[in-house]
């Protein structure tokens, strides 16, 4: 059973390698083990296999990369120290250079690489080591918050960040420049208040926390709230996936945003959703829920050497009353999910603006898609059937203009597939709701669909009456 899990670019090779921490249920007691695989995620190859003691609930694993040394660790496990492409071991402390200073033991908490140093938060403090020394610790490299340290993070600017019970807090890189002392001024950043670890994640466009409706900005004093589902709308076409309280959940870094892992997927592989994750690209604006069967929950986000990611995931084992970890690549040029010729439906939903005394009656949502020969749906106000009792779906024409032949597809007998341009295609659904709170659903068939522009028409108000 997967708990968490980080890739590390090696010092002198092009290559990565993944790090994984695991609950192993194939023994009695059941132990934690820190696995190293290889770039080829080789499960019978491992570099190494590090067993932790009997398991334990694991709240967060963190590293710290510094100068071609690793040190991983968390408020559970004992501090781990090595060399990027090698092994780790049990960190023990390194006596500091200078002999007057007293040097502490290996403290363990969340850890980041900050300013040549490595920093490690264990309750109300930070420990920050002795420059390029990440196993040396003196007393000039405590600083103390007025709270938890729940999140430890580094602004592209340099600066350290803190999220912590009561407030965040940033810490200027120059305080980390004068020797063995941690000299410098807090500075509070934003009155976030962090409930528990993982609820934190430093991306390219700032740091971003979970808030009880969805995700904020909390470096910076004021940021609107990124809602996660409204649920103030009917959905019809697809499940909606609403939570009362996404502090429960866990945020993770990815390429062009964060992930938000809530609940649990789809426990017991019956295709019935309970959770999800929450993909919001903070580059396009764009958030889409993603689910997938058979899988428990995200627990970590690895990367390849390419920067793709790769999503550590807890699945339901064939053994009974156990998991087993699966590494998955959301992969945005295939149309299966399942191997089975299942094809994936994704869809897009909004509400629109309304005056609340004029109720305009929609006639017709017009709706663009290159999935030729495959299913486009539409509902409006949850409304997704004709007067006749048919669907409002159509299947699309198999459009677009061959420009190769594909002779190595390897079909029984042989087919020859004919490789098209993928155009967008503009369908009209015919619709009469009459409504003061219009929200339109638009599903399409196929895992490479794009979808264009989504609009209505509407004909004739009515006042609206209490009822």
């Amino acid at each position: 059973m997967p708990h968490g899990g980080f890739s590390s670019k090696l010092q002198f090779v092009d290559s990565i390698f993944h790090y994984m921490l695991v609950t192993n249920q194939e023994v009695t007691p059941a132990v934690l083990e820190l696995h190293i695989i290889d770039e080829n995620l080789s499960d019978t190859l491992r570099v190494q296999v590090i067993p932790l003691g009997l398991a334990t609930p694991v709240r967060a694993v963190t590293s710290a990369v510094l100068n071609g040394e690793i040190i991983i660790s968390g408020p559970d496990i004992p501090t781990l120290w090595g060399y990027t492409g090698s092994g780790m071991v049990i960190a023990e402390k390194q006596e500091s250079v200078e002999v007057s200073l007293e040097t502490l033991s290996m403290p363990n908490g969340i850890c980041v690489s900050w300013a040549s140093r490595c920093a490690i938060a264990k309750g109300e403090a930070v420990f920050v080591s002795n420059p390029l020394a990440p196993r040396t610790y003196t007393a000039g490299g405590i600083v103390t918050l007025p709270g938890i340290v729940y999140g430890l993070h580094v602004t592209a600017n340099g600066s350290l960040v803190m999220a912590t019970a009561n407030g965040v807090y940033g810490l200027d890189s120059q305080a980390a420049g004068q020797g063995f002392k941690i000299l410098g001024s807090l500075q509070k950043l934003s009155s976030y208040q962090a409930t528990g670890y993982g609820q934190t994640a430093m991306t390219p466009f700032g740091l971003y926390g979970l808030t009880k409706g969805g995700i904020k900005q909390i470096d910076v004093a004021s940021a609107p709230e990124i809602t996660l589902s409204d649920k103030t709308y009917v959905r019809s076409l697809s499940d909606m996936i609403s939570f009362p309280d996404y502090r429960e959940g866990q945020l993770f870094q990815t390429s062009d945003g964060v992930a938000v892992s809530m609940g649990t997927l789809d426990q017991d592989n019956d295709n019935e959703f309970g959770g999800g994750v929450c993909m919001v690209s903070l580059e396009r604006n764009v958030k889409s829920w993603w689910t997938q069967k058979g899988i428990k929950r995200l627990v970590g986000v690895l990367h390849e050497r390419e920067g793709d990611d790769l999503f550590l995931m807890e699945k339901e084992s064939a053994t009974p009353n156990s998991s087993e970890s699966c590494v998955y690549k959301y992969h945005l040029d295939h149309d299966t999910d399942d191997g089975a010729g299942n094809q994936y439906f994704g869809g897009t939903s909004g509400l629109v603006a309304a005056s609340a005394d004029l109720w305009p009656v929609v006639r017709a949502v017009f709706t663009e898609a290159d999935n030729g020969g495959a299913l486009l749906k539409s509902a409006v106000r949850g409304e997704f059937r004709k007067k006749n009792g048919d669907l409002q779906e159509v299947t699309t024409s198999a459009n677009g203009v061959v420009v190769a032949v594909n002779d190595w597809k390897a079909d029984v007998p042989a087919v020859t597939e004919r490789l098209k341009t993928r155009e967008l295609e503009s369908y009209r659904f015919q619709f009469s709701k009459r409504t003061n709170d219009i929200s339109i659903e638009t599903s399409a068939q196929g895992g490479k669909t794009r979808i264009g522009t989504v609009s209505m028409d509407t004909g004739g108000y009515a006042q609206g009456r209490p009822k």
